[in-house]
């Protein structure tokens, strides 16, 4: 697919993510994705599958009750991958994370095929999620 057919599917999970819609996250991802979280916290990993990939998400949102959510603000695209300069913020245990992060995804005939989160702080995000 050409960038720009590979951005409103990234724009499209945002918004999905906002709006909690496991239903269209799930028709997003491809059955075989892999979604790669750095670090040592329990969210540390590779999350297969849509199913893999919903439960990380539901993982962010249960420990912090609700309050996790990612603001994209900027994207980049090329004909295989999509780049995310976003702003993740959200409260845990009293504690508040408020980072930047860059997420490249892998997208293969309009579906997220591989997701890679590099974090602006990777300590920080191990020690909100610890």
């Amino acid at each position: 697919m050409s960038a720009a057919a590979n951005l409103p599917v990234v724009r499209k999970l945002y918004e999905a993510f906002a709006k909690r819609d496991g239903g269209t996250i799930r028709a997003l991802l491809a059955p075989d994705c892999a979604w790669h979280v750095p670090g040592r916290s329990g969210l540390a990993g590779v999350h297969r599958g849509p199913d893999g990939v919903l439960a990380y998400f539901g993982k962010l949102s249960e420990l912090s009750d609700g309050t996790f959510h990612a603001e994209v603000r900027d994207l980049g695209a090329s004909d295989t991958h999509v780049y995310v300069s976003a702003r993740a913020r959200g409260q845990r245990l009293g504690r508040s994370y408020d980072a930047t992060y860059l997420l490249a995804l892998r997208v293969e005939h309009g579906r997220i095929a591989e997701a890679r989160l590099y974090n602006e702080d990777q300590h920080a995000f191990d020690a909100f999620w610890a």
